[in-house]
């Protein structure tokens, strides 16, 4: 009997408990997006200084070796 009283408490428990999580604060919920679009446009900034360096080394000795380079940093992972 009180194994069947724990397991109903836990069980209510398990429903209550996500109810009662704080609300996320808005400067939370501000520097999460900040977070997420500083490492956008960094991976961004990464990728297109990689590709201007592939590019000119394609310009300075056009090979096909050179030229898959350049095309391998244009191409988005």
């Amino acid at each position: 009997m009180r194994v069947l009283k724990l397991a109903m408490m836990l069980g209510a428990a398990a429903f209550v408990l996500p109810a009662m999580a704080a609300e996320p604060s808005t400067d939370a919920i501000i520097k999460t997006y900040g977070d997420i679009a500083l490492a956008a446009y960094s991976d961004a900034l990464t990728r297109a200084e990689a590709l201007d360096v592939a590019v000119d080394a394609l310009i300075t000795t056009p090979t096909d070796a050179t030229l898959k380079a350049a095309r391998d940093a244009s191409r988005v992972p």
